[in-house]
């Protein structure tokens, strides 16, 4: 399935492709408003890049924390200008002047983007496995008290000794903040090294060097505004645009004084998120992952892509590389806690159990599939970027993934529910209350396909959808008797409810039988002599899952897919599952690298 082009990354790439050559043309006072925007473009580049890859960015899960760097960025980097009075590293050249005030206020916008740029820049390094779950040997670090106290000497050392020992200049905030940032039990590099966790570390230190190439090459082409270095003991040396080489040498020093102030300030907000922004709490065993969870019952609200475990296959089981994730109405009614008595869960959770992906670990004792192949299946906890499942089948090579990740369950719960009621036979007629969601169109073309006449229930936005699938609309609600009646004349032999919307006693005058109705709904059904079918009430028959990879290589299952949304949105798609009247399945979709 190809993935989808964020609408910033767009948006992005077009700033930087007018801006660029404006900044490098302009030679008027007007060059020095052009950078700004042109910075505005790397962020969005570098935002759009890491949600593709991950399924959530710095924009789409901490905005208002992405949005307040900015001014921190300003006030961060005025404090370097002003050491910068004293040490005379760089000096400005620009055009004619607006004036003092409108030159201050368009350096304090510029340098705004600082911190955005380099946060991006990290999240983009982080969006590569290998290098998120880096580990290594771990280090001995001095405690809290040791290395503050260098960082004020570094401070001094630098205004004092300003041709000698400005370097320093780079190294002291970091000094000053991680080891106290450690003590506090905020994000800390130091934390990480001594835990063996080196993958934000070296994410941070290729950050600096990487947004400074551009800052440089941006600069060393500027016809208009820019800035000149007189560093010493760099004079004669090369230069790579305007900076000495061995300038860049301070950048991952910055950058990693960077990353120390920000989690000074916002401590776990800049820790909540893949990357960059992930916990930063002790190893566990192997390497992390992201992965959609909750730590709370509540609203859609409580969803995040946060950092968890990679899990691995065991015996009888694979591990799949994961490209779309199914949405049941299960998982929100899970994640609400309405289901916390019958089926209660571990916090926190992840949720989801359809899913389709890549084979990547083939446990012990499984057979007839290989590392590679594409497969769509059943486990616990699959909105992640890896799931382990325990049924699965090969997808299909014509089958979007997509269409993939939304069978499991309504062809499991189908073909359990139609089993269990009759089953219906060629020549029977089969009512769905609730015809257009996930399970009622699998149902129907299961029915379909055994010579069953089926008439669903759905809203009349539904009905061309059910047409197109062989199934005979009727709306649901008061009069439904009739509405059936006059379409099968006959009479109904079997009902299934998928909705639950209290139709159930009116299903039974329908078919005469209340033995003959089934439900996966409405649990109080039981009572008036309905079947109800659910987790662990029924053997599940995962037999289903072949049974529809088959049905759709033969053209006689269509997937009807409502809506997709990447992981990161994940809250809008349970909004979206709990607001009812879907046409399909909604699927989230998971980016791997």
């Amino acid at each position: 399935m190809a993935r989808r082009v964020p609408v910033r990354l767009v948006a992005g790439l077009l700033l930087v492709a007018v801006f660029w050559p404006l900044y490098w043309t302009l030679e008027s006072a007007w060059s020095e408003d052009v950078f700004f925007p042109l910075w505005v473009g790397y962020i969005l580049i570098a935002d759009g890049l890491v949600l593709m890859r991950t399924g959530t960015s710095p924009m789409s899960a901490r905005p208002l924390l992405l949005l307040a760097l900015f001014p921190v960025s300003s006030a961060y980097w005025a404090l370097y200008e002003l050491a910068n009075h004293v040490i005379g590293n760089w000096h400005y050249v620009a055009p004619a002047r607006h004036g003092r005030l409108y030159w201050d206020v368009v350096q304090a916008v510029t340098y705004s983007t600082v911190i955005p740029v380099l946060w991006e820049t990290a999240e983009l390094f982080l969006s590569l496995p290998r290098l998120r779950g880096l580990r290594g040997r771990r280090l001995e670090v001095p405690g809290a008290g040791l290395l503050p106290l260098a960082g004020v000497a570094a401070v001094v050392l630098a205004l004092v000794l300003p041709r000698q020992a400005f370097p320093l200049l780079w190294f002291a905030p970091f000094l000053l903040l991680d080891p106290l940032n450690r003590r506090a039990g905020r994000p800390s590099l130091l934390g990480r090294a001594a835990e063996g966790r080196w993958g934000t570390i070296a994410a941070v230190a290729l950050a600096g060097p990487t947004a400074g190439f551009f800052w440089e090459l941006w600069n060393g082409g500027a016809a208009g505004y820019h800035w000149v270095y007189t560093i010493p003991w760099f004079d004669g040396a090369p230069h790579l645009f305007r900076m000495p080489l061995a300038g860049y040498l301070g950048y991952p020093p910055f950058a990693a004084s960077t990353y120390a102030l920000c989690a000074s300030l916002f401590g776990e907000s800049i820790a909540a998120r893949p990357g960059l922004n992930s916990r930063d709490t002790p190893p566990s065993k192997g390497a992390e992952m992201f992965a959609l969870t909750f730590s709370e019952y509540g609203d859609p609200s409580v969803l995040q892509v946060t950092e968890v475990p990679e899990p691995h296959a065991g015996p009888g089981q694979v591990r799949i590389a994961v490209r779309t994730a199914g949405v049941n109405p299960v998982d929100w009614k899970i994640r609400a806690g309405h289901m916390k008595d019958v089926f209660p869960i571990e916090l926190p959770a992840i949720p989801g159990m359809d899913v389709a992906g890549v084979v990547d670990e083939v446990g012990e004792g499984v057979e007839g599939v290989s590392v590679g192949d594409e497969v769509f299946g059943s486990g616990n906890g699959v909105s992640a970027q890896y799931a382990v499942l325990d049924h699965f089948t090969a997808k299909p090579a014509s089958m979007r993934w997509a269409e993939a990740a939304a069978l499991p369950v309504p062809a499991e719960t189908s073909l359990r529910a139609l089993d269990l009621v009759g089953p219906p036979t060629a020549g029977q007629t089969l009512l769905i209350d609730g015809g257009a969601g996930g399970v009622g169109t699998v149902a129907a073309q299961f029915a379909i396909a055994d010579g069953v006449h089926v008439i669903g229930t759905a809203s009349e936005s539904n009905h061309d959808l059910l047409r197109s699938l062989g199934v005979v609309p009727t709306t649901y609600g008061p009069g439904l008797k009739e509405r059936v009646a006059a379409l099968a004349p006959r009479g109904v032999d079997f009902a299934f409810d998928t909705a639950g919307k209290g139709s159930v006693k009116e299903l039974i005058e329908i078919v005469g039988d209340p033995g003959k109705v089934i439900t996966i709904a409405d649990f109080s059904a039981g009572q008036y002599g309905v079947l109800v079918t659910g987790a662990g009430t029924h053997p599940q028959r995962f037999d289903a899952l072949p049974k529809a990879a088959k049905l759709y290589e033969e053209g006689k299952l269509v997937i009807p897919i409502d809506s997709e949304f990447p992981l990161a949105e994940a809250p809008k798609a349970h909004e979206r599952s709990e607001g009812g009247h879907l046409s399909g399945k909604i699927v989230l979709t998971v980016s791997q690298s």
